[in-house]
């Protein structure tokens, strides 16, 4: 008697259903993941302003009301360049600084954290689900 060798075309489909089931349930995972360690890349961005920001209070008795006079060479995007940094405010006043997704960056799909912000005092706020501070600066 002769064993059979080789693969069944049954044994093939259940071997390709099961991939696509584990498939199925991991991407989702894994794109939240992703989403989740790239705004640790905004907020070390809006962190490094803040401090560039006080060191320019200190050297000038006033804030910075331009990114250009922090660092005129610095493209003020995040280090893995998945958010665009920007403030508003300054001078003798109080200023805030946003981070938003970059053009082209896949964070552009992160509707829970649409933007991040860290003003002069500390305090940090995002845009998007109802419970965005909480999530977005975990």
């Amino acid at each position: 008697m002769r064993l059979p060798r080789g693969l069944t075309l049954v044994e093939l489909l259940i071997c390709l259903a099961i991939v696509a089931v584990l498939t199925t349930l991991a991407v989702p995972g894994y794109r939240s993941h992703l989403l989740r360690t790239r705004r640790l890349d905004a907020q070390q961005a809006l962190l490094d302003l803040h401090s560039l920001q006080q060191r320019y209070l200190f050297d000038h008795g006033r804030y910075a009301t331009q990114l250009a006079e922090l660092d005129e060479r610095r493209d003020w995007r995040s280090a893995d360049g998945h958010y665009v940094l920007g403030f508003t405010g300054g001078g003798d006043g109080g200023w805030v600084a946003t981070a938003v997704p970059a053009a082209g960056s896949s964070q552009r799909d992160d509707d829970a954290c649409r933007s991040l912000t860290l003003d002069d005092s500390g305090f940090r706020d995002a845009t998007g689900a109802r419970d965005a501070r909480e999530r977005c600066w975990r």
